[in-house]
């Protein structure tokens, strides 16, 4: 008998229940492997697009004129956008594409392999109910049933059995309906894909136009960009949980369609009466992937269409801003003066009338030639000559989806989308003529009936007062009470006018507005790709102006200043790393030049390291999880964790501090702790830009995270108790100066206070954590303190390999592919690099990166590990600055001259900008600066043989 399962049925049959079990198992492996690649790929692309808007708001890399956000910036800035969005598409798209084929390939083995192995037979028995004839059964269903009943009496009503075909079931079910719902969720990956474009589209148009608001401060632009960055990620990260909720769900659904189906009384007929399709779910499946691909780069084409009409809308936002600056030029002051000048003759009337002082000679001014408003054409060739600018900053073509097929595809109807060219210069101009250029021309062009009232009732005024006057036609006028009642009459008569006036300007302006919001609204990649299925009929039956001879040069001359700046920029990071170093050549015999060519030795060579795939890259330096399994040769660690865990959720009190070299692994750490020896809401507290040591900042970083507006300690209630706090990098929440240590005493006042509801998760540099001893009690405020030691090399070589395996490449090391070294030869290599990086996890994954010598299609070719030694830094200045550096980790040049009191702030630059000439200190998050990721453990060596740390 059919039943609809609640949510809270699960199955109970032993067989199901391990069935279940065991593709929850393949579930979460690819939402932990394949899916995680395309959330993090999306998230770094969003981080590395965040550092742009950063760079610019901070304008020193890119030059501004006198307009909010200038044109040569304007210009730069999309090209840049340009430039990361073009690389993202060539490099993570295939990544996550074989990301996906494995993904498939695995989970079919590992369910096919499930099936092979489960038993031939099993022996079920029947609930009372499976023996209900029911309208829906077959002829041979209600004959089974009815022939079981009557054996059932018989026997005395024992319970009734029967054997089942369960590895028939299973291969059957699998086949018809699993990869059917495997299928079913590809394509909501792809609409997610889908789904990320749009939203990174939005972000990058909020963004941007909250770049070019120059009226907001410092502290409100950072928090409003903080804020529509955190919506990006969370919304990233939701679409993880949502992948994994979804899995999870069919995953149980198809369990209980398990467990009815061992209810049946014929399903042992049914099996063998099954009909293979000749197009399978599998084949849908396995062939889902290039239709991802061949998806994902028709909704790339719209999110680069976006960006460029990122630029166009501004341009129309320049159009109607001039077109509105015309008009109060040519029409509002003009008619505004001609009221007033009535209005001030009126007073002088009124003033010699009263004095008894009336002169007939005097010349009194009530002209008012700006009333009566024509049409002026140069306001309207102005708007098309800034419409021609407009369109033709667009491209020629570009190809979209379909409208019909993305349709068809957003609803679940189609796995594949199809492409179309559209003539994205036609539509725009279309557009933008149909929605803003013809509606403010027509308003226009009621302006003169609209102002005929506010003439007509002047000329009265004026024509009263005349006739009236002393002098004029009406010499009946009794000089006093009736001279009164008309100049009152003639006030009330231009207020009126200066009210409609005032009425017909905002109008015009409220109209104006109202068209370009709706044409910017209609400016995007959506509504072109609606147009282009709908209205093209349209766009080539209209009749319009040809721009295109007229713009030929105007395109030819754009490109050319696109091309020169891309130039000038470099496209990629080896040619900007060429230019830094074209410099240093000069100085071969200085210390900054001896260093710099050391550091030069140590970073990956900017040629291979351009070609390397973007999802690779992201493996070693951008911080990509490919799993979630244990951090490697960190048990002991992770028993101390889970020992504090429990001792926090008994009620001990306190938090867990995490102390280790940088790059060591520290916030991995600490997330896997969170994660697995806790089950409360996580949030992660994270300190600005170059670190603060001000509570106000630690309260805005817990309102940003928490979304409440609230101060330390109330904006912590709004939390669940048994969340968990991780605070990140402690050393940049204090500075060495005489209250430096305010946010970090506030710190461990929160732990003793709150301990016992939240746990709190802290790290920070070991370096740091020494000095803080000598200063305070640190131990006292912790459960315990634990600390990430160097990893052995046998343990580097397995992270480093898993790491290189995951981003699908192999490598050559002495002319001997990876498969063909031998067991000596490796163990030297990654010895080589133990060495090198003194066990430091982070350290030896960017060794990894600058041994790469070449790249040959999918082989690395890797060089000899070169252990020379950096060059002796003499200068005790420069010493001292890299010991603040370590104990720090970030620092700007104002911290810098608050931590050394420096009333020489051109020696301290100076010195600065030496180290950063050297290569030794790199700018990182807008005016802070750091030490270089790939020399951090020799400078750290060099500054203990001098004990400076």
């Amino acid at each position: 008998m059919t039943r609809t399962p609640d949510q809270s049925w699960k199955p109970k049959h032993p067989e199901v229940v391990e069935f279940h079990g065991f593709l929850d198992e393949v579930s979460q492996q690819w939402v932990d492997e394949y899916l995680f690649v395309l959330v993090d790929s999306y998230r770094s692309l969003g981080r590395e697009l965040r550092q742009m808007v950063l760079s610019v708001q901070q304008a020193e890399s890119y030059p501004r004129d006198k307009t909010p956000v200038g044109t040569e910036l304007e210009g730069k800035f999309a090209q840049d956008i340009k430039l990361v969005l073009t690389e993202f598409e060539e490099e993570a798209f295939l990544v996550i594409q074989r990301y996906m084929i494995s993904g498939i390939a695995n989970s079919v083995d590992q369910i096919s392999q499930k099936v092979r192995q489960a038993p031939r037979l099993l022996k079920v028995e029947l609930p009372e109910h499976s023996l209900t004839t029911i309208a829906t059964d077959s002829t041979r269903a209600k004959w089974v049933k009815s022939v079981r009943r009557g054996f059932s009496r018989i026997s005395g009503g024992p319970p009734v059995t029967q054997r089942v075909k369960w590895r028939e079931i299973l291969s059957w079910e699998t086949e018809i309906l699993y990869f059917r719902n495997m299928y079913t969720f590809l394509m909501a990956i792809g609409i997610a894909s889908y789904q990320m474009n749009q939203r990174l589209s939005e972000w990058l148009r909020k963004v941007t136009a909250l770049l070019k608001d120059t009226t907001k401060d410092q502290e409100i632009w950072e928090k409003e960009e903080s804020e529509l960055f955190s919506a990006w990620e969370s919304y990233l990260s939701q679409q993880l949980e949502d992948f994994r909720s979804y899995l999870q769900e069919f995953n149980r659904l198809f369990a209980i369609r398990l467990e009815m189906d061992l209810q049946q009384v014929d399903i042992n007929s049914q099996v063998s009466s099954f009909r293979h399709p000749k197009v399978t779910p599998l084949d849908r499946l396995v062939e889902y992937p290039y239709h991802w691909l061949q998806n994902q780069k028709l909704f790339h084409n719209m999110l680069l269409t976006d960006m460029e009409l990122v630029h166009v809308h501004q341009l129309l936002r320049q159009l109607v801003e001039k077109s509105v600056h015309l008009m109060e030029i040519n029409y509002w002051s003009p008619a505004y003066a001609d009221i007033h000048r009535v209005q001030e003759s009126l007073i002088q009337v009124r003033g010699m009338v009263e004095k008894d002082d009336w002169d007939q000679s005097r010349s009194l001014s009530f002209d008012t030639p700006n009333l009566l408003l024509l049409q002026d054409e140069r306001i309207t060739q102005e708007s098309l000559n800034l419409l021609k600018e407009t369109v033709e900053a667009m491209s020629d073509d570009r190809v979209l989806p379909e409208y019909n097929s993305l349709q068809a595809f957003l609803k679940g109807e189609t796995p594949e989308v199809s492409p179309r060219e559209v003539e994205i210069q036609d539509a725009a101009d279309y557009l933008i003529r149909t929605d803003c250029i013809g509606p403010m021309i027509e308003s226009l062009n009621e302006l003169p009936d609209q102002f005929k009232g506010v003439f007509f009732r002047i000329q009265n005024v004026v024509q009263l007062i005349s006739f009236n006057l002393p002098g004029g036609p009406n010499q009946n006028l009794q000089i006093g009470s009736d001279l009164d009642v008309l100049m009152d009459r003639a006030d009330r008569e231009v207020e009126a006018a200066f009210q409609q006036f005032d009425t017909v300007r905002s109008t015009f302006r409220d109209d104006i507005d109202g068209h370009l919001s709706k044409t910017l609204a209609n400016l995007r990649s959506e509504a072109f790709v609606d147009f282009a299925g709908q209205n093209q009929s349209s766009i080539q039956s209209s009749q319009r102006f040809s721009f295109r001879p007229w713009g030929a040069q105007i395109i030819q001359s754009f490109r050319k200043g696109s091309d020169w700046v891309a130039e000038l920029l470099g496209q990629t990071r080896s040619d900007l790393r060429e230019a830094k170093f074209a410099s240093v050549e000069m100085e071969q015999h200085n210390l900054p030049s001896r260093l710099r060519d050391f550091v030069d030795h140590l970073v990956p060579k900017p040629i291979p390291f351009s070609q390397l795939p973007f999802f690779y890259k992201q493996l070693f330096v951008g911080g990509q999880r490919i799993s979630l399994s244990e951090p490697q040769n960190r048990q002991h660690e992770i028993d101390l964790a889970k020992v504090a865990a429990d001792r926090i959720r008994a009620g001990s009190g306190g938090g867990i501090l995490v102390v280790g070299e940088a790059m060591s692994g520290k916030t991995f750490f600490c997330e896997y702790i969170a994660e697995r020896c806790f089950q409360g809401k996580i949030v992660r507290i994270s300190p600005p830009p170059g670190g603060s040591h001000h509570i106000q900042s630690l309260n805005m970083a817990f309102q940003q995270q928490l979304g409440v507006s609230t101060i330390l300690p109330q904006s912590l209630l709004s939390l669940p108790q048994g969340s968990v706090i991780i605070l990140d990098d402690l050393e940049l929440w204090w500075e060495r100066t005489d209250a430096g240590l305010e946010v970090v005493e506030y710190l461990f006042e929160l732990i003793d206070n709150f301990g016992k509801e939240y746990a709190f998760l802290v790290n920070c540099n070991i370096h740091f954590y020494r000095l803080l001893c000598q200063l305070r009690n640190v131990d006292a405020h912790f459960l315990s303190t634990i600390s990430l030691n160097p990893l052995s090399t046998e343990e580097l070589k397995k992270t480093i390999l898993s790491r290189h395996s995951a981003g699908g490449l192999k490598f050559r090391y002495h002319n001997h592919d990876q498969a063909e070294m031998r067991h000596l030869e490796s163990i030297q290599l990654f010895r080589k690099i133990h060495t090198v990086s003194e066990g430091n996890i982070g350290v030896a994954l960017r060794t990894w990166l600058s041994l790469i010598e070449e790249v040959e299609e999918d082989v690395l070719i890797i060089r000899e590990v070169d252990q020379r030694e950096i060059p002796s830094i003499h200068h005790a200045d420069w010493l001292i600055l890299l010991s603040q550096f370590v104990l720090h980790q970030e620092m700007t040049p104002a911290k810098l001259m608050r931590v050394f009191r420096s009333g020489n702030i051109g020696m301290l630059q100076e010195q600065l900008e030496g180290i950063v000439r050297s290569g030794i200190l790199e700018a990182f998050e807008g005016p802070s600066y750091r030490i270089n990721p790939y020399v951090y453990v020799h400078i750290v060596r060099l500054l203990v043989e001098h004990q400076m740390i």
